[in-house]
């Protein structure tokens, strides 16, 4: 978002600017999550976490 204003308006913005902006537009900020994989045996530890957690309830 602070690239395009760059590009388009030639004005630099911090992120709470933006922010403010959309929000005094009745809009919301969504963060951008990166995807991908989780690490597979951090991913079986966690999973096997959850699930003693799970059964103790």
């Amino acid at each position: 978002m602070k690239e395009k204003a760059k590009q388009n308006w030639n004005v630099s913005v911090s992120k709470d600017t933006i922010k403010r902006i959309l929000k005094n537009e009745n809009m919301s900020w969504i963060r951008k999550r990166v995807g991908g994989e989780p690490e597979p045996t951090e991913y079986q530890e966690k999973k096997q976490e959850f699930k003693v957690k799970r059964t103790r309830r």
